[in-house]
């Protein structure tokens, strides 16, 4: 029975310390009291020098000590927290990102005696997020320097997003229904071929000539936002001077 104990006891001790995510415990003060093998890999300190007296702020980057003094406190009194994100530092100055999720250990007078966390390398999801953003930003800065206007159009005609072209030539829509932006009138336009979109479901292509006096190809597409709400996705392309060379070789061949 001993035997069988040991055994459990080596098994139990062996999935806290090389598990695949980290284990820490932290005291009232905050400072480390236990702490698993992984942690100590990922971060390159050892046993002793963690349990030593370290805090966990010791290891964070000013901006997420922020975030662990704003929490702490809460924490110790609720007995949880989930998905906080931090950075510290490694022993070698370089930074790891993780994801800490929490809870409390109490005496049997409801006492805070220590936490129970976890924490979870997320380099790679950091590193996933950046490009996405990036890409992002791309693709917006693309929008805003393409030579046509570009707007969104939802299914009461306001305009969620509409580009600096967009906004150049025809103004702000602020929260204002197309309609009333562009037309001042009180109802959607009599045979609006944007709409169309939403019924059909499919791509429209036709020529308007705008507010601002200038002939336009107008693309319409159906556009899915982040939500899953239907959109319209717009694009206007100025083709007023070939609407002139179109007249101006009509009035020729005449």
């Amino acid at each position: 029975a001993e035997k069988a104990l040991e055994r459990h006891a080596a098994l139990v001790r062996d999935l806290y310390d090389n598990a695949p995510c980290g284990y820490h415990s932290l005291d009232r003060e905050g400072r480390f009291v236990q702490v698993n093998y992984t942690e100590l890999a990922w971060l390159g300190y050892s046993r002793e020098e963690m349990l030593g007296g370290m805090k966990f702020a010791d290891l964070l980057t000013p901006e997420s000590q922020k975030t662990f003094r704003k929490n702490f406190p809460g924490f110790k009194k609720r007995g949880w927290v989930s998905d906080l994100e931090f950075d510290l530092f490694r022993k070698d100055g370089t930074v790891l990102p993780v994801l800490l999720n929490a809870t409390a250990i109490t005496d049997d007078a409801g006492n805070y005696v220590m936490s129970r966390s976890t924490m979870v390398d997320i380099t790679e999801r950091r590193r996933i997020q950046a490009a996405l953003e990036a890409e992002r930003r791309r693709f917006f800065d693309m929008l805003e320097r393409i030579p046509a206007y570009v707007a969104l159009i939802a299914p009461d005609c306001t305009i969620p997003y509409a580009n600096r072209e967009f906004i150049r030539r025809f103004g702000e829509p602020g929260h204002r229904r197309c309609y009333e932006f562009l037309f001042d009138l009180a109802e959607p336009c009599d045979g609006c071929k944007a709409l169309e979109v939403f019924k059909t479901n499919t791509p429209q292509i036709w020529e308007w000539r705008g507010t601002d006096g200038c002939n336009y190809q107008i693309h319409d597409h159906p556009f899915t936002d982040v939500d899953g709400s239907p959109l319209i996705l717009e694009m206007g392309v100025d083709i007023s001077g070939l609407k002139a060379a179109e007249a101006d070789i009509l009035r020729q061949s005449a």
